[in-house]
């Protein structure tokens, strides 16, 4: 009856007496067009093969398309047109794609493709290249999909409608297509796969977008980078062979936010098989990395990588041992900063070679199309009900949480997230003062020791005020607990006079440096150790230089050393603008840092005198006594035989001529002797004398051979400068 309504088990199924007007299943056709303006010259088509069965313009379900370039015009055959005896002459051909024009595949592709970026499936028909891998790597979900309407179709007594009828039979069209046009190259490589080999003209089956992937670094035997496909171009092209270029993404850290960066690797060409695990990227699946006793999977490894990898995207003082990533490659032991935010903020930062900066993408084209097929349905048969059932359940793209992750509200990262992030991340390296491009394998965290600021070789009491005022700055009581209020500013301008800035003069050798990489250890802090080759000479640089510095250490919570300060802090002269200038920025900066600050000087006596009311502590190093030398000299033998464990002895002969007269004659500082035993120590295991118990011997002829070279040279500079060292710097008023 007109007007009548529907009930919701009714279906659009045509009524017997309704003539239908059924689509070709297949048409093939052959377009001709121009090689440069690409116009459609002249079509022809047919519903069985190119040679076979014409029909005008039948509606089909699929069409194979076969594009002719051609340089034959539009009308450049009025008189006698193209036919299919008559064709236009031919330029070039394209291989053949695949165009779909059934709404029912359509929603199919829609429903069971989860991940293709360079496919879309907006539109009236979608397009598909051969050999179609689209459809080969999504054949198993398409059999799945056709196989659950079938199964409503049979179990429900209600009859499921017309449209998904026709997808049933529109499916089956399509699978039956791919099978009788590469179902047997396929099956084959499948079998290949299955032995663990692949040919180079099926390489593309491998490369599902989507699929876990390892990528062989060129240059690094053994290490494979997790990634996952995005894409695949190359292959066979015209029926040549060209090199694959797939493309793929990880996760990095831009110092705001982790998400995909892009990445690229080629496989040439090759003959017949070849191990698929030998490729340069290869499916994560092949790589059979089992568990072996003591040893975890690869990929578990990886995942541990992550962990750490998303642990150290907030600022951590870590210690380093390994290579930088970066041409030419350095090895660096030491404690390092890992920084990226402040990294990323200044491209100065980036060394030069950092051709492996990852640049993260925005809004990439990998979205999931919507299947629209069900909006505006008023159809509720079982195959339909089924279907918007499970369109609730999953509209987002598969890898759609992985572009925009804050590591400041995430708190954990899945295990597949873990697995696909980089290897590498910046650091600054203290000992260089350089940031580098380190290896995430490299990092550990640090260890510092509190007790070497006990072999510090000075007074107690003095040893006691440093760690006091350390301890306080660090904002530490004696027993170790974080105090609860800020330091107290004896300044009333805001920002001025924070630091605790303290001077350590005396003559070289005397434990100055050591005093500022002791109190480093002892309150857990990285140092940050400066000359004037990091600072500079320009007035015009040398403040911003400092500026720069001041506010890494004071960021980092770094101690800060400025070994060697004399020349920025030299009495001004009026005929010296520019050293003027000089002491005058250093004094601007250093008034207004806020952290702790050791300078070290051997020429106090050259100071300006505007220097010594901004100084908080000075401490004055006297040169080292026979005793003190004694205390140096048994801190180094502890030192050896616990590094040694064990395999090297310093005899009772050598200790004793070490208390004898001929060493205190020489008059060593603590430098002096630092390398006159590292070079005993060398002599020794040159020489590679043993005790019956098989350990090296440290004799004292090994100590005899420097003492006399140094006793020689330093002869030698007293008689030319007129006296010794410490008598040179009275005389200039340097230093008493």
């Amino acid at each position: 009856m007109e007007g009548k309504q529907k009930g919701p088990d009714e279906t659009d199924a045509p009524k017997s007496n309704e003539v239908q007007e059924l689509p070709a299943e297949v048409v093939y056709k052959i377009e001709y067009r121009h090689r440069t303006t690409d116009t459609l010259i002249f079509e022809q088509q047919a519903t069985e093969s190119t040679v076979g069965r014409f029909s005008p313009n039948p509606a089909s379900i699929l069409e194979v398309i076969t594009v002719i370039f051609t340089s034959a015009s539009p009308d450049s055959n009025k008189d006698n047109p193209w036919t299919f005896t008559n064709p236009p002459p031919t330029w070039s051909t394209l291989p053949a794609s695949l165009k779909i024009n059934s709404p029912a595949i359509i929603a199919a592709l829609q429903s069971v493709v989860e991940y293709y970026p360079d496919q879309s499936f907006l539109g009236d028909s979608v397009s598909i290249a051969t050999p179609y891998a689209l459809l080969i790597h999504h054949q198993k979900e398409l059999e799945e999909y056709r196989r659950d309407l079938q199964e409503i179709c049979t179990a429900s007594s209600v009859a499921i409608c017309q449209k998904q009828q026709a997808a049933i039979n529109h499916l089956g069209v399509l699978l039956e297509f791919l099978r009788d046009t590469v179902g047997a190259e396929v099956k084959a490589e499948r079998e290949r796969h299955a032995r663990g080999f692949a040919t180079f003209e099926m390489l593309w089956l491998l490369f599902k977008p989507g699929e876990d992937v390892y990528n062989a670094e060129r240059f690094e035997r053994g290490c494979l980078e997790p990634r996952v496909v995005q894409e695949v171009s190359g292959g066979m092209v015209r029926g040549k062979p060209c090199a694959y270029q797939i493309t793929m993404w990880g996760l990095d850290y831009d110092g705001n936010r982790i998400g995909r960066y892009e990445d690229e690797d080629d496989i040439d060409p090759f003959d017949g098989e070849r191990a698929i695990t030998s490729l340069t990227v290869f499916p994560c699946k092949f790589e059979d990395d089992a568990t072996v006793t003591g040893k975890i999977s690869r990929r578990r490894q990886l995942e541990d990588r992550g962990k750490l990898f998303f642990r150290l995207t907030a600022k951590h003082c870590m210690y380093y041992a390994g290579l930088t990533t970066t041409y030419p490659k350095r090895r660096h032991d030491g404690l390092v900063m890992v920084d990226t935010e402040t990294y990323h903020i200044n491209p100065d930062n980036r060394p030069s070679s950092s051709h492996n900066i990852h640049k993260l993408d925005l809004g990439r084209d990998d979205e999931v199309f919507e299947d629209t097929s069900l909006n505006d349905s008023d159809c509720h048969c079982p195959a339909c009900n089924m279907l918007r059932h499970k369109k609730t359940h999953s509209q987002k793209s598969r890898f759609s949480s992985y572009d925009v992750i804050f590591p400041e509200t995430t708190d954990v990262l899945t295990p597949h997230q873990y697995f696909l992030c980089t290897k590498t991340i910046p650091a600054f390296v203290m000992k260089t003062r350089d940031w580098e491009i380190l290896d995430i394998g490299g990092f550990r965290d640090p260890t510092f020791d509190t007790s070497l600021i006990e072999k510090l070789v000075m007074k107690q009491d003095r040893r006691d005020l440093i760690k006091a005022l350390s301890k306080s700055y660090v904002r530490e009581d004696s027993a170790g607990n974080q105090a609860t209020k800020s330091a107290w500013i004896a300044d009333f301008v805001q920002g001025k006079g924070e630091g605790q800035i303290f001077l350590l003069h005396g003559g070289p050798g005397v434990g100055k440096t050591c005093t500022a990489e002791c109190v480093a250890e002892y309150t857990r802090r990285p140092l940050l150790s400066l000359t004037c080759s990091d600072i500079g000479v320009d007035p015009n640089t040398v403040e911003s230089q400092l500026i720069k510095y001041f506010k890494l250490a004071k960021q980092w919570g770094a101690i800060l050393l400025i070994d060697e300060a004399d020349i920025y802090m030299e009495k001004r002269v009026p005929q010296d603008l520019q050293r003027n200038s000089l002491v005058a920025g250093f004094l601007r900066a250093m008034e207004h840092y806020q952290g702790l600050l050791f300078l070290t000087t051997n020429r106090v006596g050259a100071f300006d005198d505007a220097f010594v009311s901004r100084i908080h502590v000075a401490l004055f190093y006297p040169e080292f006594t026979d005793e003190d030398r004694q205390k140096i000299w048994k801190t180094f033998i502890d030192k050896l035989e616990k590094d040694r464990n064990g395999s090297m002895r310093v005899p009772i002969g050598t200790k004793e001529y070490l208390e004898g007269n001929e060493v205190k004659r020489v008059k060593w500082n603590g430098r002096q002797i630092r390398n006159a035993f590292q070079t005993a120590v060398a002599l020794a295991e040159f020489d590679g004398e043993k005790d019956i118990e098989g350990n090296i011997l440290l004799k004292d002829t090994h100590i005899q051979k420097i003492v006399k070279m140094s006793s020689d040279f330093t002869a030698y500079l007293d008689e030319l400068h007129k006296g010794s060292l410490a008598k040179r710097a009275e005389r200039e008023f340097l230093r008493i």
